[in-house]
């Protein structure tokens, strides 16, 4: 056996060595090992399970071609504030073809469609696209074939491609799929195409696709389709953007009675990604890793107490021969160990994360409840994290505690120096109060918006009497009378609405232009547009202010809420409004506000149209006193009038609204957990530190009071550098925390910077800090001059 062989022989047999050393070390000391081990897996669990839930905004991308090349182009109303509104149809096809700086622009709109199929009919989520989109990514079908540009023309054939899940739930995955029919609301579809499962752009849950027809007569202005480009190379976002801007303005000019306050722009694809890994990092990776990293800030500390400690071991290893990096190896196998078992119990712990966060979720995202699940890039982050955590949190400690001299290791054991260890200890837990100061404004800030959208957010309306459904849409006449009819002579309904939309909740996105002839005079107006029967009124009990709603029994003009009739000189009566190319209707009622922004608690201006015959109505709104308690028969009376209607959102407004809620709610919650978890951490790392340094400074202490310093006095002095490590923990984290929140300051009504999040949390953790430096101050003040004298 050479040499060299020998040399890896015996370093082998030295690494074991030291595992093994390591490993009886850690035995002898239980209590060390396990507050690290769980310190560690609790940091490694919450990490791991948040990075399962998030990873899809950040990791996940569609399937699609050039996709740095890929933007959205949207409206920007001038009036209301939105930036992200919908294109009509006549402004795309003046787009396409004025526009330079894209290769291929297509259009887009979502379609939820009942499929009738074998078994119980169920909505499904549906796209009509224009016929280059699937070119326009580059995705080509798993069968069959996509649209052809024949197919997008009024009249043509009902075609449809749908997704590769689809094509195994409803046909088992037969080959044979291609050429039969399905039916969508109540027309057939013939299928040409398959998808890949892979294949997803905009939503992942899309199960099938189907031509959008491009009609140049329709109304230019109403937004009804979102438009998706692929730039020509060497084109940069900006100067996209820039065009659009000067294209909407030209269409503003040309088209003002339609176009009036619109403009356009263009946003690429990554920048919409750097907006949600910036949502996923603030809201879920971020807070989950700052806990991991207080806690590792824990470890260090108990590793850097733990070294000193054995600084005389070290020290006469030393002596007798042991070399400075072979005892570091000793050291970094015993840190080691602690973060593989506290991986293997942080992974474990990370399963559980995922199972409780799929429970919790099914109710209100069943579908993210249904793709969460521990994968193996999140394994590999806990993986990581377990095995890189000793390297970076225990060389330091290791360097440190093994370059003392036998002498100086020998002359501290007598002496104190406790001041100098404490110092060298104290950025570890600045870095701690800091972090948790910045978790915990973030969080406040986020809990501030909540309970402050959650509180302005709900309409003025009995929502728990009110019940609210999906129809597939359909023109109003004898079909929905016969609804009507159904629904009235079930027990416990009190009033039937139908209606084309129904807003639960508010936001000034929702609002729309529109014109107002008063005096003789167009000015330009905004508001919420709903095309609504005479039922609609009677269902919300909105009764009338000014005017009459139905003057000859049936609801023949515009009716307006009283904020509208504010922004028109208070009265509204006779006013003459036009929704883009529309007719004039006349105003003849004014009704309360009911509807309000979540954001400002301001009313929303509201303007309803009669429902006509040509028009098509897909919400049905029902009163009943009994609430949820009606809702089976109001399901047996549908069933009644079509036993092919799905009703899997009958619910009231109450409930509707709780559910829409409940997936930021359980951010939030999970938010504030961590939170809480970090601050806990810190508390724990600023008593370990405060009795840690009283301990070593025993001696110290003693003298003090053997020369006439009063237990009061040593109380307050051990307080004050608390005080002192905490403020200047609170003010780095208070930058760092109003720093992270201008990342999701476009999210949040109440901002990071505002002064009474900054009171609250800063009074919060020094409160809690204080608290943890008690029993260290309180042992302090009670140290006998006589025993202090003798300690070591």
């Amino acid at each position: 056996m050479d040499a060299r062989h020998w040399t890896q022989v015996m370093n082998v047999d030295s690494l074991l060595q030291d595992i093994r050393f390591g490993f009886r070390m850690l035995v002898k000391a239980r209590g060390f090992t396990a507050a690290c081990v769980l310190t560690l897996a609790l940091g490694i669990g919450c990490a791991t399970t948040m990075f399962s839930l998030f990873e899809g905004p950040i990791l996940n991308r569609p399937p699609v071609r050039d996709l740095d090349r890929i933007a959205t182009v949207w409206v920007v109303n001038q009036q209301t504030g939105t930036d992200r509104g919908l294109l009509s149809v006549p402004n795309f096809l003046d787009l396409r073809s004025r526009n330079n700086a894209f290769e291929e622009l297509a259009a887009l709109a979502d379609s939820d469609k009942v499929l009738r199929a074998a078994g119980e009919p169920r909505r499904v989520a549906a796209l009509m696209v224009s016929a280059n989109f699937f070119h326009l990514l580059g995705a080509n079908p798993k069968l069959g074939r996509v649209f052809s540009q024949d197919e997008k023309q009024p009249g043509a054939p009902r075609v449809a491609v749908i997704s590769e899940t689809m094509w195994r739930t409803n046909f088992g995955g037969r080959p044979d799929v291609l050429g039969q029919s399905i039916r969508l609301n109540d027309d057939p579809y013939t299928i040409i195409g398959v998808m890949p499962g892979i294949f997803w752009f905009q939503s992942q849950g899309t199960e099938v696709w189907t031509p959008l027809i491009l009609d140049p007569s329709a109304n230019r202005a109403e937004g009804t389709v979102m438009v998706v480009g692929r730039m020509k190379k060497g084109v940069t976002g900006e100067q996209a953007n820039a065009e659009m801007a000067v294209l909407g303005r030209a269409l503003n000019l040309q088209f003002p009675s339609a176009n009036s306050g619109i403009g356009m722009r263009a946003v690429t694809y990554e920048s919409e990604m750097s907006k949600k890994t910036g949502l996923g990092l603030a809201f879920g990776i971020g807070p989950s890793i700052l806990v991991l990293l207080i806690g590792c800030a824990n470890i260090t500390t108990l590793l850097l107490a733990r070294g000193f400690a054995r600084q005389t071991e070290f020290a006469t290893r030393a002596a007798l021969g042991a070399r400075r990096s072979r005892i570091v190896r000793q050291l970094l196998s015993e840190y080691l160990l602690i973060a593989i078992a506290g991986g293997f119990v942080g992974i474990l712990a990370a399963y559980g994360g995922v199972a409780a966060l799929r429970r919790a979720f099914q109710s209100v995202q069943p579908h993210l409840a249904a793709t969460l699940s521990l994968n193996g890039h999140a394994l590999a982050f806990g993986t990581i994290a377990a095995l890189f955590i000793p390297l970076l949190f225990g060389l330091i400690p290791a360097m440190r505690v093994t370059k003392t001299s036998l002498n100086d290791a020998l002359r501290q054991s007598s002496t104190t120096t406790g001041a100098q260890i404490s110092l060298k200890r104290l950025p570890l837990v600045v870095l701690e109060i800091a972090m948790s100061m910045a978790l915990l404004i973030v969080t406040a800030s986020a809990v501030r918006t909540m309970s402050s959208i959650e509180r302005m957010m709900p309409p003025r309306i009995d929502t728990t009497k009110v019940i609210a459904f999906t129809i597939t849409p359909t023109p109003s006449g004898s079909k929905l009378d016969r609804l009507s009819a159904e629904l009235i002579s079930a027990s416990g309904i009190d009033a039937v609405g139908i209606t084309s939309s129904f807003p639960m909740t508010g936001s000034r996105s929702y609002l729309h232009s529109l014109r107002v002839r008063q005096e003789g005079t167009n000015i330009e107006a905004s508001a919420v547009q709903l095309t609504v029967d005479l039922g609609f009124f009677n269902v919300l009990r909105l009764p009338t202010l000014q005017g009459e709603i139905a003057p000859n029994g049936e609801l023949a003009g515009a009716v307006v809420s009283e904020a509208f009739a504010r922004r028109c000189g208070g009265n509204a009566l006779g006013l003459q409004i036009r929704n883009g190319d529309n007719s004039w209707v006349t105003v003849t009622a004014v009704v309360p506000d009911w509807l309000t922004d979540a954001r400002s608690g301001d009313s929303l201006p509201m303007v309803y149209f009669p429902l006509s015959k040509a028009d098509t109505a897909s919400h049905v709104v029902v009163r009943a006193e009994g609430g949820p308690a009606a809702i089976p028969a109001l399901k047996r009376a549908v069933m009644a009038w079509n036993p092919d209607q799905p009703l899997d959102d009958c619910k009231t407004v109450a409930q509707s609204i709780k559910e829409e809620f409940a997936g930021s709610d359980l951010v939030v919650q999970l938010m504030a957990s961590f939170a809480i978890l970090a601050l806990a951490l810190a508390c724990i790392g600023v008593y370990g530190v405060m009795s840690y340094s009283v301990t070593r400074r025993t001696r110290e202490m003693g003298i003090r009071m053997a020369l006439g310093a009063t237990p009061s006095r040593v109380f307050k002095l051990v307080l004050k550098e608390a005080a002192l490590l905490m403020a200047v923990g609170l003010g780095a984290g208070w930058l760092f925390g109003v720093g992270a929140g201008h990342l999701i300051a476009h999210e949040l009504v109440v901002g990071p910077s505002d002064p009474l999040t900054a009171i609250v949390c800063s009074a919060t953790i020094l409160i809690t800090g204080l608290a943890a430096s008690y029993i260290p101050a309180r042992r302090a003040a009670h140290v006998n001059p006589m025993v202090s004298l003798r300690f070591e």
